[in-house]
């Protein structure tokens, strides 16, 4: 994957994962202050991505959505449990208006209420435990059948709703816990269990 965001762990989340032919930005939050770092770090790669994950409702996992959809293809599908869905769409929301009245100077708010509102509702929700299909939206490549990812949301507790992933494609299983544990075990790869000849 393709850290986006600063080395700092309190800094917005968004890692750019590439998996075959299928591009995915896991996250995209923000900074209290709705600065533009995440979506100017995106912007490059943005005609390339097919899919977001929103891995938690917290500032710094979704905050960017409203703004990182508006440089993105209209038909990236944008994935997240329904407890992050929902109260990350309140607490971003809560998050700009709270800044847009304790501010000394008159800010603009980074998207219209009714354009957050827009965002989260494109989201895909899904419940923990299941299986969501994911493929590039350039479509299949003749002679080629292994286009599909499989990403399954698993519970990462911490915050309500925060998902980890268990990505699964071909032969290979990756448990991508973004935003819980430290950046040195985020991503490790996950074997099926063969159990031994003659195990019961």
């Amino acid at each position: 994957g393709t850290q986006l965001n600063a080395a700092d762990p309190s800094a917005p989340m968004a890692t750019l994962l590439r998996i075959d032919r299928l591009t995915i930005l896991v996250d995209c939050g923000a900074s209290p202050d709705f600065n533009t770092d995440v979506v100017d770090a995106v912007k490059p790669y943005a005609a390339s991505i097919d899919a977001v994950l929103l891995s938690s409702s917290e500032l710094r996992c979704c905050g960017s959505l409203p703004m990182v959809l508006d440089i993105l293809r209209p038909d990236v599908v944008v994935c997240a449990t329904i407890p992050t869905a929902k109260v990350g769409l309140l607490s971003t929301i809560a998050h700009m208006l709270d800044r847009h009245s304790t501010a000394e100077a008159e800010p603009t708010l980074p998207a219209a209420v009714t354009t957050v509102h827009a965002a989260f509702k494109r989201i895909r929700e899904v419940q923990f435990e299941q299986t969501m299909k994911l493929t590039p939206l350039s479509g299949p490549v003749s002679g080629s059948a292994h286009t599909t990812v499989h990403v399954r949301a698993l519970a990462a507790g911490r915050i309500a709703g925060a998902a980890a992933f268990m990505i699964a494609h071909q032969s290979d299983n990756v448990l991508l816990c973004h935003h819980a544990v430290p950046e040195s075990v985020r991503c490790v790869s996950v074997r099926p269990f063969v159990p031994p000849k003659g195990a019961t």
